[in-house]
Order: structure tokens, then sequence, then C-alpha cells
């Protein structure tokens, strides 16, 4: 195995040309069109694999936490690119108006939904979540919002709002849902906030608006014993913490849906399918955003030139993805672990289609 890591590290490497940024390849594709994103509940800033969207996509940032909001607004104004961001204070609800908001002892876990501590308190730390106070703010509905600042159309959303993802998706509203091309949302399995919205419901909302699911990733967690995450492997059966001779319950998904190929190709637009193409090769599907372009040939919605600039882009954005070893997060452990992967000790961490996930999540 580490031969033949290090014989594909050198191939990749290899390769001719320089490397260039995500960004490149983006602008390149959307040849002028806009692109626009919302990242809802983004405490920290957009996530490390929306950075393929930085310097060519139209941000939207909501953060109602008032010192994270104040972080977020420093941070964005200094970065490469101050034009593309625009960062809210905004609570976001499927109704608007007044909601009792709950904030948790770390305001990761706070929402606009109860949490349930009946579901909580066997599987997770009760310091995360409690003591937990309650408040009355304003809410806005996501439309109102995009409407007010002049946005008929969004195109990507990414929600992690502790149980309150499926409300702020209806409040976006039936035109901009029929327009959305990706939805990357956190989705809880067993009601852990009071009245959440199922993985099912969601489901339904977005197939019936044209989209299908194209990742399922799942988050884990451990039955806790006396408080610790890893009680029952260190006191009863003797084994390193997460070892996988215990498994965990899968507790959540984050789970990613596209428009399908038909419903951008009937969209007879241009512009659509390119934002389309970029929405799909931003999250790895690079065989569906070729697809894509062979598709939009066909009808002669894409000319025979611009179809074929568009998946030679492609195949060179590809190209240079796959040569880059050590762009990953904390690439040396990674890669080792990458060529550890079939031995019990490569157990830790994985490759989770467009991002690394720590063990027993996948």
């Amino acid at each position: 195995p580490m031969k033949q890591f290090a014989r594909d590290a050198l191939r990749r490497l290899s390769g001719k040309g320089p490397r260039q940024p995500a960004s490149h390849y983006v602008r390149a594709i959307l040849h002028g069109s806009r692109m626009v994103a919302a990242d809802v509940g983004g405490a920290e800033g957009i996530p490390a694999h929306w950075r393929v969207f930085d310097g060519s996509v139209f941000f939207y940032i909501f953060e109602p936490h008032p010192q994270s909001l104040a972080r977020l607004q420093s941070n964005y104004k200094s970065g490469p690119h101050p034009e593309l961001y625009c960062v809210l204070g905004d609570a976001l609800s499927g109704t608007g108006g007044p909601r009792t908001f709950y904030r948790t002892n770390e305001p990761t876990g706070s929402s606009i939904l109860e949490p349930n501590k009946a579901v909580i308190g066997p599987y997770a730390a009760d310091s995360y979540f409690f003591p937990c106070s309650e408040s009355t703010i304003e809410t806005r509905r996501l439309e109102e919002v995009l409407s007010e600042h002049r946005e008929p159309a969004l195109d990507l959303i990414k929600l992690d709002i502790q149980g309150a993802e499926l409300e702020v998706l209806r409040g976006l509203g039936e035109g901009r849902l029929n327009s959305l091309l990706l939805v990357e949302a956190e989705v809880g399995l067993h009601g852990a906030y009071v009245g959440q919205g199922t993985f099912g419901e969601i489901d339904k909302l977005l197939r019936d608006h044209g989209m299908d699911c194209y990742d399922v990733r799942v988050a884990r967690t451990y039955l806790r014993r006396n408080g610790r995450i890893d009680g029952y492997h260190s006191e009863v059966f003797d084994v390193f913490s997460n070892s996988p001779t215990l498994s965990a319950r899968a507790w959540e998904f984050d789970v990613v849906y596209l428009r399908s190929l038909d419903k951008v190709v009937a969209t007879r637009d241009p512009a659509t399918i390119r934002k389309s193409i970029v929405a799909y090769c931003g999250y790895n599907f690079f065989a569906e955003g070729f697809e894509l372009a062979d598709r939009a040939e066909k009808p002669n919605l894409l000319s025979g030139v611009e179809a074929q600039d568009i998946r030679q882009i492609i195949v060179d954005w590809h190209r240079d993805l796959s040569r880059r070893p050590f762009d990953a997060p904390r690439p040396f452990f990674n890669w080792v672990r990458r060529a550890l992967a079939r031995s019990h000790w490569g157990q830790q961490s994985r490759w989770s289609q467009y991002l690394w996930t720590e063990y027993p999540n996948s």
C-alpha cells in the first residue's frame, strides 16, 4: 500500500501546467452569470468545502449571535473579496415575527426550537445544552430578506440551525424554491429539538420542487456512561475511544440535494445550466457536471463550442484537484491514514466525498 501510495502521489504531482484556484474554473464556467449563495447559521464562516466558491459566488451569511456576527463582519471586510460577502444579523424562521430563542450553554446549540432533554440526555453532554436561557427575538422569513436586498433568486443554500432547517426552507417561498439549485442541510433523526423537521419532510419538500438527493453524510454518537462519551469503551469493554467494535448511533444527517439534470435542462436557460454545472462540480460531482454539458448541447441550449469549452474546463478542474495531495486539512496525518485505510489503525479519519470526517462519522 505504501509503494502504491507513493506512485499515485508522484503521478498526480507530475501533471502539466500551473495549478489554479477553484475560482478560476468557476468563473470560466459561469461566463459572467451571477451566482448567489446563502449560509444560514455560519458562526465560523463558510465551511471548508464551500471555499471552492470563494472569489466567484456572492454570499449572504446569516448569524444572529452578536459576538459571532461582529467577528464575521470584520473577517470578511478585511478579506480578499469583501464585495462578495453580505453578513447579516437577521434571525430566520418560517413565519417571521417574534419567537422564543433558546440560548444553550454552547452558542452553537442555540435555536428557535426548544432542546429536548429527554432525547439529548443519554447521548450528549448536559454542559453543551444546559443551562439554557430563554428570550424573545424578532425573526424574518428568508424570502423577505432576499426581496429587501433585491435578490430575485437564490442558487445555493447551506443550513445548520439546530432543527429549524425545514421551516427556514419553507420561508424561502415557492418561487425561489423552484429555482434553487443546491441545498445542504443538517437533519436530526431523533427529535433533539422539539418540533424539528424530519428527514422525510425535508426530502418531500425538496423533491416536490425538482431536486434529487445526491449525498447523505451520517454523524454518529455513542451512548454515554457516567457522563462520558467513551464511558462504555473504557469502563466496561476495555477498548480504546471510538473503537470500531462498539457501534455509534446515527444521530443526524448532512444531506445534499441538487436540481435534477432533467429539470435543469427543462429550464432552457443557459445561465441556469452553467450555474448548475458549478454546483455539481463544487461538490465533486464532476461526472454529472460533464453530463449536463452534454445534455445542454443536444437541444442547442449551449452551442457546440460552448459545451466543448465547458467540458474541457471540467476536466482541467478535476485534474488540478486530483493532483493536490496536500491541500486537505491536516495533510500529513490524513494521507498516512489513507495509506493505512485497510488496516485496523486506519479507522480514525476518512474521506467523505468532499471533506474529511472523524470516525465513526461517514
